[in-house]
């Protein structure tokens, strides 16, 4: 969670594809590939798991991961 810029709500869903960038600026873009999120996804998907993601501009995002419960 932080208190950071935000996430443009249009970019929310999304912001887990492959090569997909909310920032276009150059100098800001050339700095990421777009595969992070997707890469953490495809991981947490893989165990079952839920990544969900809430944010708003200028009020900051939080994260969140849920694994299910797992009984041996």
């Amino acid at each position: 969670s932080d208190q950071g810029i935000g996430i443009p709500e249009y970019a929310l869903e999304n912001l887990t594809n492959p090569f997909y960038r909310v920032q276009k600026e150059a100098i800001i873009a050339a700095l990421c590939t777009g595969l992070g999120l997707s890469i953490v996804k495809s991981l947490i998907e893989a165990h079952q798991g839920v990544l969900e993601i809430n944010s708003q501009e200028h009020i900051g995002t939080t994260v969140s991961v849920t694994f299910p419960n797992q009984k041996d």
